[in-house]
């Protein structure tokens, strides 16, 4: 009963303690110098999906620098290695994202980014491709997050 208790105790002081993550979507969106006004996307019709949800933040609020966005993304699957069946066993997936920034009165400016991952095949084609749509997300995030950085200190 003690052991309930304390448990009981500490749940209710640790959820009224006020935490918030430092790099969370709010605090990124409010230390942000910048905005995005307009992004035409083209390529790859899934990372452009991701794209768009990662940078919805920055185009609904407004600041002093307001950049436009030109994305073209491109993902490759490439097979590294076969069995004696000639059977793959080993993929890589290869992500390329140029980002074209535009600010109105100044030079344009050229982000290219570029992320790859190796990973062995799956015999289930539904997990696999499952597993592929997960790795391109992952990867999509990673690039975007490269952006941000870089639109942050792009004068």
């Amino acid at each position: 009963m003690p052991k309930n208790k304390i448990l009981i105790f500490l749940l209710i002081f640790t959820m009224s303690c006020g935490y918030e993550p430092i790099h969370s979507k709010k605090n990124r969106l409010m230390n942000s110098y910048f905005s995005i006004s307009e992004v035409n996307y083209t390529g790859d019709r899934d990372v452009n999906i991701k794209i768009k949800e990662l940078l919805k933040y920055y185009t609904l609020s407004k600041n002093t620098k307001n950049y436009n966005i030109r994305i073209n993304s491109e993902s490759l699957k490439i097979i590294i290695a076969k069995d004696s069946n000639s059977n793959p066993t080993t993929h890589e997936l290869k992500l390329k994202v140029t980002a074209l920034v535009i600010k109105e009165g100044e030079t344009n400016k050229e982000f290219i980014f570029e992320e790859k991952f190796k990973y062995n095949n799956i015999e289930d084609k539904y997990e696999l491709k499952k597993y592929e749509k997960e790795l391109k997300r992952n990867l999509t995030k990673v690039i975007i997050d490269n952006l941000l950085n870089n639109l942050l200190n792009y004068k």
